[in-house]
């Protein structure tokens, strides 16, 4: 089966956003983050995300290197 991930960088309601991205693409997650946060976003070496899934289970990372993020979805999607 194929699985997809999505990703939804946000500044406002970031995970019924990103929640509502994941249901309307029919994705099998969705790594949300608030662009908007210190350490987080476009040119930093650094994230904070939350998995979204599609009935609603969210799951919580602390901030991370990008590197880290990335080993945590590939644990995810090797999971599913």
């Amino acid at each position: 089966k194929i699985r997809l991930v999505g990703f939804a960088a946000e500044t406002n309601d970031v995970l019924s956003e990103a929640a509502r991205k994941c249901r309307e693409k029919g994705l099998s997650f969705i790594v949300a983050n608030d662009v908007m946060k210190k350490g987080c976003g476009f040119g930093t070496d650094t994230n904070q995300v939350t998995f979204v899934f599609p009935d609603g289970t969210l799951r919580k990372f602390p901030l991370m290197t990008k590197r880290r993020v990335a080993g945590r979805i590939l644990d995810e999607v090797s999971r599913l």
